[in-house]
């Protein structure tokens, strides 16, 4: 099958145009920027047709031409320029997460819809996982998610060969700060900043900051400066204020921001078999502080702080503490790979139990 694939490719292969097209694209200071310039020439001059494919229907030149292709076509394009700028790269055959799994022990053609490229970087040391049709030019590393379906096959000559597409982490890390006026007022200042598949174009600037995390005190605030998402080097950052006039309360609770994220996730299968999938790995780092009202103390149960780890890579971390006149919670959670295999099902139900358990845990302030 594989070899079959390879040589329809041979026929829409154009490597004397494409010379000229990638001389045209200029070298970067470092071969990540010349990446980005070639990424930037195709989202400029091709489009998707929103047709999937898995072997070309036009070549190089008539792409360029028609200014619309299927994936085959354009992963094609970008394929023939990269290796024409001096990159190492392969392009795989796979099925999107829309379109299905493949079968190992028999592969044929139609379990295939789509395909994508490889770049490697740093002689080989790193991935970059591309699809031509959907570019992400803010985050190359970044692929879409629907081309993470467990394997692919890379189409070459010779032995075909199965290869796993590989999510990289997504980071997240939040910073709520809660400042108690001596006029009365209670001042809220966040800053999130998030990278990789926390980071959604489609969600209205309202949501950004609802969608994974609460804030930590159940006070209603009154939103004062709610800047635009923007991408600085990395990491897209949103930051946020809001203030409220606050009664003389006999106490106030500080909550997990993370608890609504973590009830999501039931386990109430009897025996599953088939693999557990994530929709991606992800990293959250959270840090809360308050400053603590004078009259006020805080009261911090002694088995709040909590450690839990895995074999499997996953773990949880919370703590809470009095410093410098202020309160502090720190919690961080690793869910390190996408997919687990059926036999780890029970593995992953106690460690999500046990988490969501911790994540009920509260800190009191409290007149004294």
């Amino acid at each position: 099958m594989i070899q079959d694939i390879n040589a329809q490719y041979d026929l829409y292969r154009n490597p004397s145009a494409i010379r000229d097209v990638a001389q045209n694209i200029p070298n970067g200071k470092d071969e990540v920027e010349t990446l980005k310039n070639v990424i930037e020439y195709i989202d400029s001059n091709v489009k998707w047709n929103r047709f999937y494919g898995i072997i070309p229907t036009r070549s190089n030149k008539t792409l360029l031409k028609e200014k619309s292709g299927s994936t085959a076509d354009m992963n094609l394009l970008l394929n023939e320029i990269l290796t024409a700028k001096g990159f190492e790269t392969s392009m795989v055959m796979f099925s999107s997460r829309h379109h299905g799994q493949i079968l190992f022990s028999y592969p044929i053609v139609n379990q295939f819809n789509s395909v994508l490229t490889v770049v490697k970087l740093n002689n080989g040391a790193s991935n970059i996982i591309l699809d031509a049709s959907k570019l992400n030019k803010e985050q190359i590393e970044f692929g879409p998610l629907d081309v993470f379906n467990y394997h692919g096959i890379v189409i070459k000559k010779g032995e075909a060969s199965f290869v796993k597409l590989n999510q990289k982490l997504s980071y997240y890390e939040s910073s709520l700060k809660y400042d108690f006026m001596s006029n009365g007022n209670l001042v809220l200042y966040r800053k999130d900043k998030f990278n990789g598949y926390f980071y959604d174009d489609d969600v209205d600037e309202k949501n950004v900051l609802n969608r994974y995390l609460t804030e930590s005190l159940d006070v209603r605030l009154d939103e004062e400066i709610n800047d635009k998402t923007f991408f600085d080097t990395d990491s897209y950052v949103k930051n946020y204020k809001a203030k409220a006039v606050i009664p003389n309360a006999p106490f106030y609770t500080f909550i997990n921001p993370l608890r609504e994220f973590l009830k999501q996730y039931t386990f109430e299968d009897k025996n599953r078999q088939r693999k557990i999938e994530f929709n991606y790995p992800y990293l959250f780092n959270i840090q809360v502080k308050s400053k603590i009202p004078e009259g006020y103390e805080v009261i911090i149960d002694e088995k709040y702080k909590a450690h839990h780890k895995t074999e499997l890579g996953l773990e949880y971390y919370q703590e809470a503490k009095v410093k410098d006149g202020q309160l502090i919670l720190a919690i961080q959670f690793l869910l390190p790979e996408g997919v687990y295999e059926a036999d780890k099902y029970n593995e992953l139900k106690q460690f999500f139990e046990k988490i969501k358990t911790e994540s009920l845990k509260e800190v009191l302030m409290k007149k004294k």
